[in-house]
């Protein structure tokens, strides 16, 4: 088939329009033009969040900052270097607009897939854990620490859980940061995905599951 990218819009919209002979696209001339256009904007949109999306800063000054001052190597993963107790970043702005993963830095709360349910849980000799949530039945829970260590509670020793779900993510980002500092950020995590080492992705998180003495 035709590559959108590399049409004009006038051969875009004729391809709406048209439909293609043999390749399974109708045409969608009934539309009529302004929702073609809209199609087209949409079509223009989604060309836009592919990997030949200008990077907002230096990739390499965005480095230094996830795996040093920002401190977002602390608790997350990328291109197998890093924390467990956050998701791995490697793929994550592979796709997404800078604009998407600039709001999910400086306002961590507004993106669902940064939270994980936490929990604080005391025990009945008062010992107390907290942690994110990991695997949960009728019988025992278990948490992950911020410092990535996994523990397997028997909920037979405990007396309370209160749970949350915050992210452990600091929301002073847009303030901490600069604009600049950001932008590099924003373009750090935006080309990971395409200089890391295959075996890289393959790093298995280290789990020591341990009980409470």
């Amino acid at each position: 088939g035709s590559d959108a990218a590399k049409m004009s819009d006038e051969e875009l919209r004729r391809t709406i329009t048209n439909g293609v002979a043999g390749a399974g696209m109708p045409p969608f001339a009934s539309l009529g033009d302004k929702q073609i256009t809209a199609v087209m904007a949409y079509v223009r949109d989604l060309q836009g969040k592919a990997e030949n999306v200008p990077m907002p800063g230096s990739p390499s000054r965005g480095e230094q900052l996830f795996f040093g001052s920002a401190g977002c190597s602390s608790c997350h993963m990328a291109a197998g270097q890093g924390g467990f107790i956050a998701s791995d970043l490697t793929g994550y702005g592979t796709g997404r607009p800078p604009g998407e993963i600039h709001r999910a830095i400086t306002n961590p709360s507004s993106d669902d897939n940064q939270r994980d349910k936490q929990a604080t849980v005391r025990l009945s000799d008062g010992q107390s854990f907290t942690g994110i949530v990991r695997s949960e039945d009728n019988f025992s829970i278990a948490i992950q620490s911020r410092e990535g260590k996994f523990l397997l509670l028997q909920k037979s020793q405990v007396s309370d859980i209160s749970y949350n779900h915050e992210t452990f993510m600091p929301k002073d980002y847009g303030t901490r940061l600069s604009t600049q500092q950001l932008d590099d950020l924003v373009s750090f995590l935006m080309q990971v995905q395409r200089k890391i080492d295959p075996s890289a992705s393959q790093q298995k998180t280290k789990r020591n599951w341990e009980e409470p003495d």
